[in-house]
């Protein structure tokens, strides 16, 4: 945990974590079950406090400019709309949600892919669709509340970081199916 402050209030009983916005970072050390994978699911509940470009949710993978090597990544982009990437070598797909998130209020997102479909889900309803057939495997750490920036794809190299609550986060090797999701949401 490198700056973020524990203990705020979160969805229903937990604790959220919040992000300064500026140098404040989770980093999750690489494991099996996050190396190899052939389908995902990632889910969180957000609370922005400001708006702004290229803010990180969760991201895996060192993101060498111009190189697309991030593993994968799920970050709110230009005018709070959600963003989910998965790079193949040097070439990254991305898929965009219709509409933007609300700032100072819980959304609960959720990214899927199953081996060739990706998803972004905002409040359980499906916010975007898109396909990527394979995913490069890195041996990078887990950021969340923020995306790697420079080789290491470490918490202290990173950029884009987030300026509101994260709470929830989930992580599954599987692709979640859309009542699933919506379990999760309600």
């Amino acid at each position: 945990i490198v700056n973020a402050t524990s203990g705020v209030d979160g969805v229903g009983e937990g604790e959220a974590f919040d992000f300064n916005g500026t140098d404040s970072a989770i980093e999750v050390s690489d494991s099996p079950s996050l190396s190899g994978l052939t389908e995902f699911t990632i889910s969180s509940w957000l609370n922005l406090d400001s708006g702004g470009s290229f803010q990180g949710i969760v991201s895996k993978g060192p993101d060498v400019s111009g190189t697309g090597s991030t593993e994968f990544k799920l970050l709110v982009a230009s005018s709070d709309f959600v963003r989910f990437a998965i790079s193949s070598g040097s070439t990254e797909q991305e898929i965009t949600s219709t509409g933007p998130l609300k700032l100072s209020q819980w959304s609960h997102v959720a990214a899927t892919w199953d081996g060739l479909n990706m998803a972004i889900y905002i409040n359980a309803a499906l916010a975007a669709t898109g396909e990527r057939a394979s995913m490069q495997d890195t041996t990078s750490n887990l950021l969340i509340g923020a995306n790697p920036d420079g080789s290491s794809g470490a918490a202290t190299s990173a950029a884009n970081f987030i300026d509101g609550k994260i709470d929830e986060v989930r992580f599954y090797n599987q692709a979640l199916d859309s009542h699933q999701i919506w379990q999760l949401y309600s």
